[in-house]
């Protein structure tokens, strides 16, 4: 090792400490007195270590500034104090006299000896410091993923994780176990960091990309907090991504100069370029289309080249509620029947004893509300699927309901609905999810249009073969359709097929050349001449053909970018804006599952964009970045 001196030096040194011995009382006094401002003040003296103080089987311990002595034979270590020959030779004399005419050699091995075990403990210490770093961080993503109170680590994840490991593996695994940091606090923590990173990785996609598009809504939580969602969509690696980008809590007003000034603070404090905003998607309410003062408006008013769209979604729900009066007042009568049973409690119960009874499918009906998408349909199917348990409930009862559930006619209507409303949910779900674009949108309402317009040539010649639940109850009942009936149900079907007309006009038909360039005759003459040479070699590479059939449209005409610039932009400006505001309804049902009544002084930002974000936190560049401890 570097830091002994040969062997005559370290001769010459052990000379001088025996020398030591007899005149270590004439050694200096390691305290002085200071006087200063007529009061005394002891100065303590810092020793330091020798290497010739090895040949009495001493090194030290500690850092150059303090440093302490420790015996190299048993490991025990002095104060500073001790610092000097007559004292350590005391130790060794008193304690390890048999090893007195030991080579200095021997003492080095010991010494070799002690620091490995040093190094041992280090490196062990190190690596279990880390490991629980990483563990904590990673429990506290999951923890946060799954939306739950982030006392669970703590009270129930930590205690369950070292039962197994203990019972599993042995006690010493279960007391590693017990080095995770998980109390609420330190979660909370862990859940801000791995936030921030998906956050700061976000941002760096944004900046890299061209182009991207927005959705917002804006909601209410459980303490009557206003909540602004807003999601984007943008290339990145040659696929479409979807993450949150912010979750913003209004403290006042929601109207669109507020919302708009929140996303503007975000956009600038992170230097986002609006520029690159092509497109925003809202529910439509006014504080988000209005012409001067919404905040498509101002988002316009930054973003020059930026469009907006209405929620395909909401406008289905909107294009859904023309109907004749009678049908009008078959809806709402269900409804009454519905909530007269499940809405009070003893009711609720008598017929839950009546469907087990006679051995029903179901024991409840389904609530009905106006602000769910898919309960409408829902709704009338239970009911009319329940209709003989209702009856059975309504027997000996003066109702007027009563008298609605026995009544064929009023029967054959409830299953019309209850048909109509569950094609019409089942269109909707078919437009909702991640990665829906505009192209999926139109092709399933242009397919409904076509239903539409089929259901009402076969209405017309008493055919309702298509709606299952009306057709079964007629052969069931014996039955055939009303005149009264067929009006009805050409009239309600003449109106959706108007409704969907206003509300979804043909503005993406001629896009044949973008949902498959290969086939067919394309009709792009409107195109500039570079771009419909660029569309025509597409069309003949034979390699790109293949990959076609093998990879998503986006994804396709995305890594087409560097090669043909101008009809691939093209594409993307039609495939990255959102169709819908389904991450943002989707988003605040995540949210109120997170910040309940239990749970309502929850800063929920940072839990959400690590339920809503598909991008998984770089647990190892956290960790570099802290100072690994085990406390919590």
């Amino acid at each position: 090792m570097d830091r002994w001196l040969n062997t005559g030096n370290l001769k010459r040194k052990l000379d001088e400490i025996n020398k030591s011995n007899h005149v270590g009382s004439q050694d200096k006094s390691p305290r002085q007195i200071v006087k200063e401002d007529e009061k005394e003040k002891t100065i303590t003296k810092i020793r330091n270590y020798d290497i010739s103080y090895l040949a009495i089987g001493f090194t030290y311990y500690g850092d150059k500034i303090l440093q302490r002595p420790q015996c190299v034979l048993c490991n025990e270590i002095l104060q500073n104090s001790s610092m000097f020959p007559a004292k350590l030779r005391r130790h060794f004399d008193s304690k390890h006299s048999e090893y007195k005419d030991k080579p200095l050699s021997f003492f080095e091995r010991k010494l070799n000896s002690l620091e490995l075990r040093r190094n041992i403990i280090q490196s062990t210490f190190k690596t279990n410091n880390e490991n629980a770093l990483m563990a904590s961080l990673k429990v506290s993503y999951r923890i946060a993923r799954q939306g739950k109170a982030h006392t669970i680590g703590e009270k129930l994840i930590k205690p369950c994780a070292v039962d197994m490991a203990t019972l599993m593996i042995n006690e010493e695994a279960g007391k590693q176990i017990e080095l995770v940091p998980l109390s609420d606090n330190t979660v909370q923590r862990r859940i801000q960091d791995c936030a921030a990173n998906i956050l700061n990785e976000l941002v760096r996609r944004l900046r890299l990309c061209d182009k991207f598009a927005i959705q917002l809504d804006e909601s209410t939580d459980i303490t009557n907090l206003s909540i602004v969602l807003v999601f984007v969509r943008y290339i990145y690696e040659g696929k479409l991504e979807e993450d949150m980008l912010l979750c913003e809590v209004l403290e006042t007003h929601t109207t669109g100069e507020k919302i708009f000034k929140v996303l503007n603070q975000f956009i600038m404090d992170h230097e986002i370029s609006w520029d690159k905003c092509i497109d925003v998607c809202t529910d439509g309410a006014k504080a988000m289309t209005g012409k001067t003062a919404g905040v498509v408006s101002r988002i316009k008013a930054v973003s020059k080249e930026c469009s907006s769209s209405h929620c395909v979604l909401h406008r289905h729900s909107l294009a859904c509620k023309e109907m004749p009066v009678s049908f009008k007042l078959v809806l709402d009568q269900a409804v009454q029947i519905i909530n007269l049973i499940k809405a009070r409690a003893l009711n609720s119960r008598l017929f839950r004893v009546i469907c087990n009874d006679m051995g029903s499918k179901f024991e409840n009906l389904l609530f009905h509300t106006e602000v769910r998408w898919l309960s409408r349909g829902n709704a009338l199917v239970r009911l009319f699927q329940m209709r003989e348990e209702v009856l059975e409930f309504f027997s000996g009862k003066e109702s007027s309901l009563a008298e609605c559930i026995s009544d064929i006619a009023w029967l054959h209507q409830l299953a019309y609905l209850a048909d109509i409303f569950s094609k019409l949910n089942d269109l909707s779900m078919s437009m909702q999810g991640r990665g829906v674009t505009v192209l999926t949108t139109t092709d399933k309402i242009a397919a409904m249009k076509l239903k539409i317009e089929f259901w009402i040539q076969q209405a017309n010649q008493y055919n309702l073969e298509t709606f299952e639940n009306l057709n079964d109850f007629l052969t069931e009942t014996s039955t055939v359709i009303s005149d009264v009936l067929k009006e009805n149900v050409v009239a309600h079907l003449t109106r959706l097929r108007k409704s969907f007309q206003d509300y979804f006009p043909s503005k993406y038909e001629n896009l044949n050349w973008l949902r498959n360039p290969f086939v067919g005759t394309l009709q792009i003459d409107h195109f500039p001449i570079k771009e419909r040479e660029q569309l025509i070699e597409i069309s003949t590479e034979s390699n790109l053909k293949q990959n076609f059939s093998s990879t998503n449209l986006s994804s396709f005409w995305a890594k087409l970018v560097d090669e043909y610039p101008e009809v691939s932009n093209r594409a993307i400006n039609n495939l990255l804006p959102f169709p819908t505001t389904y991450l943002c309804e989707s988003g605040f049902s995540h949210y109120c599952a997170t910040k309940t009544e239990y749970r309502s002084r929850l800063n929920a930002d940072d839990d959400m964009r690590l339920q809503l974000s598909p991008i998984v936190p770089d647990f190892q560049a956290m960790c570099n970045l802290k100072k690994a401890h085990c406390s919590h």
